[in-house]
């Protein structure tokens, strides 16, 4: 017997419900599975295309940075040799305008016997007209333009500027020589002064002490840093030094054509009755 056909009806409309249901809620999660990773394909894709974009600006800013710094250290260097040129020591190095362009360098390789010459040592005419002609320009007029380019106070020469112009200098080298040649004859006071007071003895012991600081202290300040060969000898029991080693010397000559034309007379500074006692 066939059955109603409402009943037919009704389950074929079940059946039909019970299979599109499920068909629906697979379609629905496969949708939004699709669109989840669509959505993960797009946010890394973003995140690559930011990185591609931002690396640039990343890496500039870290080359801004580096500069910036570099400049900082820079300037505080530069600012460190500034201060220390203000106070005139740099300039010493580099003396801008009085000496310097005319004065000339040469490497020289001494010979053996370079420290043992007589002429400066020995007790003779020929050593006095020697050590004089070292120091027959030491006596230095300078202006003040000279002055401000050495970034010298000025107010160090109190106001007593030379008679015909100009304020009176010896450049430190100068000086020195003139230091070795007072222990020089210290060291052979009865030849030098034979006739001298207990007074003018004490004066030059004193002075004396004050020209061996002046030197201590200008061999510290431009050390020579030259590498010489220390022996011992047998024969004599001590220990010895050889100049044999290239070093790089001032030219003297061009040093005091340098100075040509830049002396004083003495009688600028000196009292009249003082002169013959010139401390040279």
């Amino acid at each position: 017997m066939a059955r109603p056909r409402s009943e037919d009806s009704s389950n074929i409309a079940y059946t039909a419900a019970e299979e599109r249901l499920p068909f629906l809620d697979g379609n629905t999660q496969l949708e939004e599975k699709s669109y989840g990773q669509q959505q993960q394909y797009h946010g890394l894709h973003r995140c690559r295309l930011c990185s591609f974009i931002y690396w640039p600006f990343i890496l500039l800013s870290q080359f801004i940075f580096t500069v910036i710094i570099l400049t900082v250290i820079v300037q505080r260097f530069s600012g460190a040799r500034s201060s220390i040129k203000a106070d005139g020591r740099d300039s010493c190095l580099n003396p801008p305008g009085l000496l310097r362009p005319a004065v000339k360098y040469a490497v020289k390789t001494p010979p053996g016997d370079w420290w043992d010459r007589p002429l400066y040592t020995d007790l003779s005419t020929e050593s006095g007209m020697a050590w004089q002609g070292l120091l027959n320009q030491q006596a230095l007029r300078i202006s003040t333009d000279e002055i401000n380019q050495f970034n010298i106070p000025v107010s160090l020469w109190e106001g007593k500027e030379l008679p015909s112009g100009g304020f009176a200098a010896v450049p430190g080298v100068f000086h020195n020589l003139h230091c070795l040649r007072h222990m020089k004859q210290e060291l052979f006071k009865e030849y030098y002064f034979p006739d001298r007071t207990v007074e003018e003895a004490e004066a030059r012991v004193e002075h004396t002490k004050h020209c061996m600081e002046v030197l201590r202290q200008s061999v510290m300040c431009n050390a020579d840093l030259t590498p010489l060969p220390l022996l011992w000898s047998l024969k004599q029991n001590t220990s010895y030094v050889k100049p044999e080693v290239s070093r790089q010397c001032m030219d003297w000559n061009s040093l005091l054509d340098s100075t040509k034309g830049k002396q004083y007379g003495y009688e600028e500074i000196i009292p009249k009755e003082l002169i013959k006692y010139r401390p040279i």
